[in-house]
């Protein structure tokens, strides 16, 4: 059975998370914030995005270098806005801390 294209991409990537993406699932992995169940590198509204909880709706975005490009940063808002409009609230993690979008 094939799957969609976001589905082998979300295997992909669990594959080869960066080093905060891997901190940061040891911290929300099996229920360790507040009883919340997170899943990595997982589709959302046709994106891959790092981290989801459906109870309460949360994407968590670790964001590299790569996301600093101005062309990133555009891609990244319409993402973002396509994400909350499915109700998530979306955060936003990078080199200048946390933020929400």
């Amino acid at each position: 059975m094939k799957h969609p294209p976001e589905v082998e991409r979300a295997r992909r990537l669990r594959q080869t998370q960066s080093v905060a993406e891997k901190l940061l699932w040891q911290r929300v992995r099996k229920n360790q914030l507040n009883g919340w169940g997170f899943r990595r590198q997982s589709p959302v509204a046709g994106f891959v995005v790092d981290f989801v909880s459906h109870k309460p709706a949360i994407v968590v975005e670790v964001d590299g270098p790569r996301h600093d490009d101005q062309e990133q940063k555009i891609f990244d808002a319409n993402r973002t806005r396509v994400i909350e409009a499915q109700g998530f609230l979306v955060l936003r993690e990078g080199a200048g801390g946390a933020r929400r979008n």
